[in-house]
């Protein structure tokens, strides 16, 4: 398992879910099914791109599998900060 903590980019002027800020995700997920369920959470259209970043500053690759991010990305207290934030992309 994965422990993380997500945050809005503080620039965005996107609605944040509050209900879930650290939560457990199963080390063989691909951030692809990370950013599936935070789009579901932030009901978002499709015409707005959603973008990952581990500690803010490292842009996670959708296919990359989380296992892999939080080896090369975990701070010290054991959790992998991540950070969203959107993007219009066609239109």
């Amino acid at each position: 398992m994965t422990c993380a903590t997500l945050s809005k980019f503080q620039t965005l002027k996107l609605k944040v879910f509050t209900d879930i800020s650290r939560f457990l995700m199963p080390s063989n997920f691909k951030v692809g099914e990370v950013i599936t369920i935070i789009r579901k959470k932030l009901s978002m259209g499709r015409e707005q791109g959603l973008f990952l970043l581990a500690n803010g500053k490292h842009i996670m690759k959708p296919s990359a599998p989380l296992a892999d991010i939080f080896q090369k990305c975990e701070d010290e207290d054991g959790f992998l900060y991540v950070v969203y934030a959107q993007e219009k992309m066609y239109g």
